[in-house]
């Protein structure tokens, strides 16, 4: 049996037409869907400069000034042991912090914010942070050796520390790990390999 092919009227051609863009349209939703959350069709600019300021001045930290770090043992050579076990330690650091010039703005301990660690009872340290343009990477490693030196005075242990960061460009997120934070306190872990045992998240 041999099936003839007629050719398309013009409303059979209307109807494909209407049906392959209503195709088109549907995909083109589903991808914007399946985007990463964020503001979707705006620029990305602005946390890829912050990562890469950031990267910046990762590549070249070196370790704090001298007079730098004299004042800051002289600051916690003042604070109370007690003062640094876990329910203290965030008003602590946060006062300890903005004697010695960092603008924190805010600091709180947490449980830890990823599930697995959370299960296991960790906790973490959250501190924001103001970056203000041309300034290098002191603000990270002053926090970073107070938080070293209240895992060595205290029940802290081995979590995280947040460092929310603040900048013109947007804002960020680095994590470190205590125990880094307590080798770089300790003179055991340089500035530069501290900073790039760091991780960087936008937003």
């Amino acid at each position: 049996m041999q099936t003839v092919l007629r050719p398309m009227g013009a409303r059979e051609r209307r109807l494909l037409t209407v049906c392959v863009g209503v195709s088109l349209a549907l995909h083109a939703l589903l991808v914007w869907i399946a985007l990463p959350a964020g503001p979707k069709g705006g620029s990305r600019g602005a946390p890829a400069a912050l990562a890469e300021r950031f990267a910046s001045a990762v590549n070249a930290a070196t370790d704090l000034d001298p007079a730098v770090r004299s004042r800051l043992e002289a600051a916690v050579a003042g604070v109370r042991r007690s003062s640094w076990r876990r329910l203290a330690m965030a008003q602590t650091l946060q006062e300890v912090a903005r004697g010695a010039g960092v603008p924190v703005s805010d600091c709180k301990l947490v449980r830890a914010l990823d599930p697995e660690r959370a299960r296991e009872g960790r906790w973490d340290i959250r501190v924001w942070v103001r970056w203000d343009e041309d300034v290098a990477a002191d603000p990270f490693l002053i926090v970073a050796f107070l938080v070293g030196e209240g895992t060595l005075k205290s029940d802290f242990g081995s979590h995280r520390l947040w460092i929310q960061v603040e900048a013109p460009e947007g804002t960020g997120r680095v994590a470190l790990e205590t125990m880094d934070c307590r080798l770089f306190r300790a003179g055991k872990l340089s500035a530069s390999d501290l900073l790039h045992r760091a991780r960087w998240y936008d937003g």
